[in-house]
């Protein structure tokens, strides 16, 4: 069995569990969101995946109904604790069940910042699923540049393996924890 092949079952048995898992969360905070901000409860925005195939990322909706993309303005008061916290990115798991996403790899960025990357960057970057955390997330620092992230991601392409993989999905675990109890 390629490694691939074993990342693969690994992330459709693992993010289905994790969703009946945390489904009365998911519930909890749907219902949250309809009643402080009515809806959608859901953002779906267009994103870039595995060989520039385009795909729907979901995530909970954190900003009021119209604002200007990203106006810290306008970032609801749930939206601030979603977005600390990460929790806003929790219905991704249904990406990765999807096999739009992975666990692991470069984070997917939408289209125009997606653009601005050099073309060979960005088609290195595109030769594995994104994922919901990867080495720039494990080695984040304030104020990077889009190409320093860039760059981790190419690491992270250039150097895979399962043992790589799994680095990361271990060490990502203290980070969500330490946003928890930072809050």
């Amino acid at each position: 069995m390629s490694s691939l092949t074993f990342i693969n079952i690994f992330e459709i048995i693992f993010a289905s569990l994790l969703l009946i898992i945390l489904f009365p969360l998911i519930f909890i905070l749907f219902i949250l969101l309809f009643i402080s901000q009515g809806k959608p409860v859901i953002f779906i925005s267009k994103r870039v995946g595995k060989n520039g195939h385009e795909f729907n990322i979901y995530k909970f909706r954190t900003m009021e109904n119209k604002f200007k993309y990203n106006d810290p303005d306008k970032i609801t008061f749930i939206g601030k604790f979603l977005r600390k916290l990460s929790i806003d990115e929790l219905l991704q798991i249904i990406n990765v069940i999807k096999g739009d996403m992975s666990f692991v790899g470069p984070r997917p960025l939408p289209l125009d910042i997606e653009n601005k990357i050099e073309f060979n960057k960005r088609k290195k970057r595109r030769l594995i699923k994104p994922g919901l955390t990867g080495l720039s997330q494990i080695n984040y620092k304030p104020n990077r540049s889009l190409n320093e992230k860039v760059n981790l991601d190419i690491e992270y392409v250039n150097n895979f393996s399962i043992s790589l993989y799994f680095y990361i999905l271990f060490f990502t675990i203290p980070i969500v924890f330490k946003k928890f109890l930072t809050y």
